[in-house]
């Protein structure tokens, strides 16, 4: 179908039919493409120390890392959530970089609403591991603290590059 085709209904016998490439309704409109921008915000709701990369990252302006700006609400093991950020070309933070995103909210969530979006009271997993144990640091965002993070516990993702 191009775009501004017309639908055509005919009557057969006693049933209609649509000759429209499957389409029900708009048949008369273009069809809709979402401009490049989409799902950044405009430049007035951009989020403090934060700058958009698209809309599915954001710069933090004092560290220069690159954040993912979506918490993954799938569930991963340190191992497949380091896979998981490495096929992104990115990694798993470090116990300090993701510290350093805690932020009050009035929702108790420490990380915070603009940019980053999904689970944002979750526990999220670090790249470390705590000295003498096969455990992760993770950071738990519903009160923004350290925790361990036994071997083959599933967490959350959130994935970063940068220095």
């Amino acid at each position: 179908m191009t775009r501004g085709s017309q639908c055509k209904v005919t009557l057969a016998g006693a049933a209609w039919g649509l000759a429209c490439a499957g389409l029900l309704w708009g048949c008369n409109r273009p069809l809709r493409e979402d401009p490049p921008d989409a799902g950044v915000p405009p430049a007035e709701q951009r989020c403090e120390g934060f700058q958009q990369v698209g809309a599915e990252e954001a710069v933090d302006l004092s560290t220069g890392l690159r954040w993912d700006t979506y918490a993954e609400l799938t569930l991963l093991t340190h191992e497949e959530a380091a896979a998981r950020c490495e096929a992104r070309g990115k990694r798993l933070p470090t116990r300090q970089e993701l510290v350093a995103l805690r932020r009050p909210a009035p929702d108790g969530c420490a990380l915070p609403a603009c940019p980053f979006r999904g689970d944002r009271c979750a526990t999220i997993q670090c790249g470390s591991k705590i000295p003498g144990t096969s455990d992760h640091w993770g950071v738990a965002f519903s009160g923004g603290g350290l925790v361990g993070i036994p071997a083959g516990q599933p967490e959350v993702v959130l994935c970063v590059a940068g220095p």
